[in-house]
């Protein structure tokens, strides 16, 4: 059976889907950021929080603020 498009035209020896999509191709190769890009960025946002509570930013600070 084939499919009619528009003026009595046929369809023949295509595919109408493509499978590579749909099946579950897991690289093994993906890195660790690859495969968990969500737990990478909290974990990155907490030691980023964490040097960020350093006292010598306080320098740093005043400092900028007196440049200005």
């Amino acid at each position: 059976m084939a499919i009619k498009i528009g003026d009595n035209n046929k369809i023949k020896k295509s595919n109408i889907i493509d499978n590579s999509n749909s099946c579950n191709n897991k690289n093994d190769n993906d890195t660790f950021a690859n495969r968990h890009p969500i737990i990478v960025g909290i974990g990155c946002s907490i030691i980023a929080s964490i040097i960020m509570m350093f006292a010598f930013w306080d320098k740093i600070s005043d400092f900028l603020k007196n440049l200005f």
